[in-house]
């Protein structure tokens, strides 16, 4: 029960967030390619609309800045936030807008891979982590059987600290692998 409590709805979250990030980079692809066949940002929005991409579906406040030209006051995430005020930049320079788009698209494709990567790297910190708690209760239960009682107990007593200790500097250093991106 706490478990549930705790932890699914940060997993909910993440997923919400990484779904979000790709239905945006597919908005923006289908954004520049409907910009490229010559149509205006705000037509190219509603048509997206129309033709009920995810991202849009989510986002319903992006119509409503960009259409229909009547910004809602609404209570918005910092990602949401974040893409209203590259596409509010995008819309003030009708000019070069595929160009701004293309530039938009490219850097958020190089975030996610960056992000991928980085995941898999805290993946892997936290991996040989949980390898070295297993390797040492292994360790452990092999001694239990095969030692003297009095004697297992207290090289337990004197190894549980320092591993102890090993594992809270590991998870320290992986926390100061994340990167802000």
């Amino acid at each position: 029960m706490l478990f549930q409590r705790l932890f699914v709805p940060k997993v909910k979250n993440y997923l919400r967030n990484n779904q979000n990030r790709e239905d945006y980079l597919h908005f923006l692809e289908k954004l520049n390619l409907k910009i490229q066949n010559q149509q205006s940002f705000s037509f190219s929005i509603k048509q997206l609309r129309l033709e009920s991409d995810a991202f849009m579906q989510q986002n319903a406040f992006i119509y409503d800045e960009f259409v229909l030209f009547s910004p809602q006051k609404r209570q918005l995430s910092v990602f949401q936030q974040h893409v209203l005020r590259q596409l509010s930049y995008i819309h003030d320079k009708p000019h070069c807008v595929s160009d701004y788009l293309q530039t938009l698209w490219m850097e958020e494709k190089q975030k996610s891979i960056f992000r991928h990567k980085s995941g898999q790297i805290s993946f892997q910190a936290r991996f040989q982590c949980l390898l070295m708690l297993g390797m040492f209760f292994v360790i452990a239960i092999l001694q239990y059987h095969f030692v003297d009682k009095n004697l297992f107990f207290r090289y337990l007593f004197m190894a549980l600290p320092f591993m102890l200790l090993a594992i809270l500097w590991m998870l320290q250093i992986m926390r100061s692998f994340r990167w802000k991106v």
